[in-house]
């Protein structure tokens, strides 16, 4: 026989339903034939089906009786008699109260059945099963001890099988956590009944119980047990890598198989091996739980010992009493779980069978009073149990209780003693509670209460909390008495809530998310991994975590897995996975190791989403960046045009579009060769970026060059762009315009919001321009300070944008004070400008290619050889005409340039003679010698410029400007402040040469 408790079969009820039928037809046709109305006679029919059948069948059945009654009474003409009528009134209520009936028998019958289900399902749930019973000459006793909802390691195996070979039992260990513990110890006890029966031997048994449980269980899990076969005077045992037995006869030692097997589940070799067992010999079979009990020093339980002292008892269900007692005594707690012990014993009465447990002892001292049990081990253990304990007797009322169950229901010991437990229970559970009361009177078995049924105590205060409650029944000299353990879980009720919070929240997102131990074995899978990658939870649980991964990248998911048990997080890899059709996915992983309660890592959890599509998006926003920036950029390097080398002005510069943000801006610069050697400097940025930014740039620089072409002084130049960036909705622009005279020494600056320029000395010291910043361009129609300031010869120009020197979070005067001491170092030790700009982009630009925004640099350097220039004031009148001629022919011999006279002189008359005439007075000439030539210049005070215009056969003017085009390399016109400036110039290489000869000869 198996040692279980299994619940009877559903019986099927009786057909009644055509047999109440019937009954109600039969008394409707034997009124009809006599003749005596037997109307009321119908509700028998009713009554046969409200003992046996379901309200609905017994309505049914009323209403066909009540069908009968009718057509009784149409038949013989009574239907609307008197007598009639009260006859079938009776029917009605009849059948009313028969369906009442029906329905509250059936009500309680089905809730009594579900409340032995209930409990049958809690006992074998919590393994709460002791046995003692006398099987095939061998009397077994065992006890177990699990706690189901706190377990933290193991489950302990502990089952008998009657078989045709003998009385078989099988007593282990399983390793492993939480539920899986519990779902392989079923597993392996249903095998082992299963199995028992048929195999032939035990190592035949144990192989075969290896295969069956060997794929349930995981890479790290096994089965420890020892299998046992009871034969007259000798047993025969197969130990798979569990503890020995112990055997106690004329001693307790163990007893050790001659070869060590490996555990099930690891692929053992299973070996019997006998021994002799006589009468009055004992085997203690037991788990792990008794070997890891510690006290709270951490001391091990001496098993040999305290087995020693316990197995001394004659009877064997007080020989495991007390060395429970004594591990209780050891531990201070109740038993650690999966603790299973089994005593055999030979008996030599084969098939007697009895209950211990069910008989009083006969060594029991005598009783005490009717409050106290004066057992020195049971007050002991009362005393030392963590639970709530009430003690109570088979009436139900209070005997004993600890000072745990004081402190839970808040009740003083002498309020408890004497009332029944029922106290102790809300209202609404009283009833209940005593029918399993009395229910457990007759089947006296530990046992739980109203397992998966809310169970809920009540405190003194009239609180209700949630309980856990498990009978006990304790032999003593006044009787047996129940033992009631109560333990509060309320925190793991409300630890359970949430972890089933937290499953329905990782089971309803939308990422996919899964569980893997530290091999890679996939251990959970939710719906969204199910939708991400095409595998249902049974395929992909138990499945290495590779076959995600691309072939090319293997190796990546060992790195992963290493990285995780070093304990490190991974957050946002984004990588590539395969789904079960084959197709790659890019997703984005985050994983954690996941860690015991004493902080081991044990396995890692991952949360993968599927970023295929927000790449794609991502990768056409770049391109469609990139060719946006390309084109604007394109745009602007065409609109910017490269500058012109300019004779008599060294120059460098440099320009590096944004690679960050909104793509280009707006800035630009241009160098504008001008009249008599003069250069004009711009450098311009326009507020924003993109294509219109560009664009814009395009159109100012292209009016700004203009502008500056026409010889227009910086002030008016300014004013004018003031009206053409007004004509330019919503714009910003920052300006500065240099007019830079290389021969005179001297720049005219006008600055519209722009950055301030920077001068190095040939000394390599470094200051800002006097300039006024005026405000920037598109703001309105301000007034445009210009300024004349000296630049010595050798001395270098540094113009720039925003770009070079602004930086997040910094001063912008900071960064120019940073700007000018690299300038001075850069000019200092750079051989040329092109060296001197490299090295200021690197000293203030560490990462070139991450430009927030554009960078412009423009340096310019002034001549550093001495200029040669004279001038004269004349009146407007006709002796300044011989007079500048004379002036010049002086200066031009004094410069060695007597080559140059003759031409000169001819023209000065006539650009004399055109100011005298045509102009206001004075006049001044002034004479420059350049590297490349000779310019000379005539300034009146008229601003109207002279226009050349082609002379008749008769007139007598109008032949000198065109004396001038013809006779000069080049000339033009100008405004000035106080007027114009009408120059031209003149170059004979030769006679440069030789005049600076005799120049620095005679010099």
């Amino acid at each position: 026989m198996t040692v279980t408790c299994v619940p009877g079969r559903r019986q099927r009820p009786l057909p009644l339903l055509p047999v109440a039928a019937g009954v109600c037809l039969l008394i409707a046709v034997l009124d009809a034939l006599i003749g005596v109305q037997l109307v009321a006679l119908l509700v028998i029919g009713p009554l046969l089906a409200c003992t046996r059948l379901s309200a609905r069948h017994t309505a049914l059945v009323c209403c066909w009786a009540i069908a009968l009654g009718t057509a009784t009474g149409l038949a013989d003409g009574t239907l609307l008699t008197a007598p009639f009528v009260l006859r079938w009134c009776g029917l009605l209520t009849g059948c009313a109260l028969t369906v009442y009936v029906a329905w509250h028998r059936t009500a309680s019958e089905r809730a009594l059945k579900s409340l032995a289900h209930k409990a049958v399902r809690a006992a074998r749930d919590r393994g709460l099963r002791p046995v003692s019973l006398h099987l095939d000459g061998t009397h077994v006793c065992a006890v177990r001890s699990r706690r189901f909802a706190q377990q933290a390691r193991g489950s302990g195996l502990c089952d008998a099988v009657r078989t045709p070979f003998g009385l078989r039992i099988i007593v282990g260990d399983v390793q492993g956590d939480g539920p899986d513990a519990i779902r392989l110890t079923a597993a392996a006890g249903a095998g082992f009944r299963e199995l028992a029966r048929t195999a032939e031997d035990l190592p035949g048994l144990a192989a075969a119980l290896d295969a069956q449980l060997a794929p349930q269980l995981g890479p790290e899990g096994c089965v420890t047990a020892v299998l046992a076969e009871f034969a007259p005077d000798e047993v025969r045992l197969v130990n798979c890598g569990h503890p020995a037995p112990l055997r106690s006869g004329r001693g307790v030692a163990h007893l050790e198989p001659a070869v060590a097997t490996r555990p099930l589940g690891r692929q053992p070799d299973p070996r019997q091996y006998r021994c002799r067992l006589r009468t009055g010999e004992r085997l203690l079979f037991y788990t792990a739980g008794l070997t890891e009990a510690r006290d709270p020093h951490g001391a091990p339980f001496p098993v040999l010992r305290e087995a020693t002292a316990a197995l001394g008892v004659p009877s064997a269900e007080e020989a495991l009493d007390s060395l429970c007692t004594r591990l209780l005594l050891h531990t201070g707690q109740r038993p650690d779980a999966g603790l299973s012990l089994m005593l055999c014993q030979p008996t030599g009465a084969a098939g007697a069978s009895g209950s211990a447990a069910a008989r009083p002892r006969q060594d029991s001292p005598p009783g005490g009073g009717p409050h106290e049990v004066r057992d020195g081990w049971f007050r002991t253990l009362l005393k030392t149990a963590p639970d709530a304990t009430v003690i109570v007797d088979v009436t139900g009322a209070i005997q004993l209780v600890n000072a745990q169950a004081e402190i839970l229901f808040g009740y003083q010991r002498a309020e408890l003693l004497g009332r029944p437990v029922e106290i102790l229970v809300p209202e609404r559970f009283r009833s209940l509670h005593v029918l399993h009361r009395h229910g457990y009177a007759h089947n006296q078995q530990v046992c739980p209460v109203g397992a998966e049924l809310d169970l809920y105590g009540l405190r003194s205060d009239g609180t209700e909390f949630p309980v856990e409650i498990s009978l006990s029944p304790i032999e003593t000299a006044d009787g047996t008495l129940v033992a009631v353990t109560a333990r509060d879980v309320t925190d793991r009720k409300s630890a359970e809530e949430r972890i089933v919070g937290l499953a329905d929240l990782v089971e309803s997102s939308h990422d996919a998310i899964l569980a893997k131990t530290l091999d890679g074995r996939i251990t959970y899978w939710n719906a969204a991994a199910q939708r991400l990658y095409g595998y249902t939870p049974e395929e992909a649980i138990g499945a290495h975590v590779s076959m995600l991964a691309p072939l090319d990248r293997a190796g990546e998911v060992d790195e992963l897995l290493e990285r995780l048990r070093r304990g490190e997080k991974i957050e946002h890899f984004e990588t590539l996975r395969v789904t079960r059709a084959g197709r790659r996915i890019d997703v984005d992983l985050t994983l954690w190791p996941t860690r015991s309660l004493d902080g081991r890592i044990t396995g890692a959890c991952a949360i993968a989403r599927d970023v295929t599509e927000q790449k794609r998006a991502t990768a056409e926003l770049t391109a469609l960046y990139e060719q946006q920036r390309h084109v604007a950029l394109t745009l602007q390097r065409s609109l910017m045009g490269t500058p012109p080398e300019v004779a008599g002005l060294h120059t460098a510069h440099r320009y590096l579009p944004a690679t960050q943000g909104a793509g280009v801006g707006g800035d630009w610069f241009d160098l504008v060769p001008l009249d008599a050697g003069r250069v004009g400097v711009l450098i311009g940025d326009v507020m924003g970026r993109g294509l219109e930014a560009a664009a814009v740039m395009g159109q100012l620089r292209a009016a700004a060059h203009a502008l500056a072409k026409s010889g227009m002084p910086p002030r008016r130049l300014m004013h004018t762009m003031e009206a053409v960036v007004a004509d330019l909705p919503d714009q910003f622009v920052t300006c500065c315009y240099l007019e830079i005279d290389p021969e005179a020494g001297q720049a005219d600056i006008c600055s519209a919001g722009h950055l301030p320029v920077l001068l190095v000395t040939p000394d390599a010291e470094v200051s800002t321009l006097p300039v006024p910043v005026n405000m920037p361009l598109g703001v309105g129609m301000t007034r445009h300070e210009q300024v004349t300031v000296p630049l010595p010869p050798g001395s270098t120009l540094a113009v720039y944008t925003d770009g070079l020197i602004e930086t997040p979070g910094c001063d912008i005067e900071a960064r120019i004070d940073a700007l000018a001491r690299t300038l001075a170092g850069a000019v200092a030790t750079a051989p040329g400008l092109e060296e001197a700009a490299d090295g200021v982009l690197a000293g203030l630009l560490p990462d070139p290619d991450g430009c927030d925004d554009d960078v412009t640099l423009l340096l310019a350097r002034m001549p550093s050889l001495p200029l040669l220039t004279a001038g004269r004031e004349l009146d407007a009148a006709p002796a300044a005409v011989p007079a500048g001629r004379a002036f010049l022919a002086t200066t031009l011999d004094a410069w060695q340039l007597a080559g140059f006279t003759d031409d000169a002189q001819l023209l000065t008359s006539e650009l004399l003679t055109n100011a005298v005439q045509h102009g206001r007075g004075p006049v001044r000439l002034r004479l420059c010698r350049t590297e490349s030539g000779l310019t000379v210049e005539v300034t009146d005070r008229d601003p109207r410029l002279p226009r050349p215009r082609t002379a008749g056969t008769g007139d007598e003017s109008g032949r000198g400007l065109a004396l001038v085009d013809a006779l000069a390399d080049s000339w033009g016109t100008r405004p000035a402040e106080d007027g114009k400036t009408v120059w031209f110039t003149l170059t004979d290489a030769e006679s440069l040469r030789r005049g600076a000869r005799a120049w620095s000869e005679g010099g």
